[in-house]
């Protein structure tokens, strides 16, 4: 009677540590399912960053060249008062020579 009730008692631990471990285990597939999640948005969120690094280069860039733009366009504005008169003259001379 000692024995069986050992044998039972031994049985019932056990279900009971068996019970234990597939929970474990359920709670360990659910932390790896959300690692997971959590790598492929981090994945996902480096490659956008990588890209939003890139358009920023590629902007700036940009800007660099509209500002030589404007600063080759602010040396030649005096020189335009200088060129239509040039034309002026260079009008006149043809009109005078046909």
């Amino acid at each position: 009677l000692r024995l069986k009730s050992q044998y039972e008692l031994a049985v019932e631990n056990r279900n009971f540590m068996g019970l234990q471990l597939i929970e474990r285990n359920d709670e360990l597939c659910i932390l790896y399912e959300r690692a997971n999640v959590q790598e492929a948005t981090l994945k996902k969120g480096h490659i956008n960053l990588t890209s939003r690094e890139a358009e920023r280069r590629m902007l700036k860039l940009e800007l660099k060249e509209a500002n030589r733009q404007i600063e080759v366009s602010k040396k030649l504005l005096p020189e335009i008062p200088k060129l239509l008169n040039k034309i002026r003259q260079l009008k006149s001379q043809l009109a005078e020579e046909r």
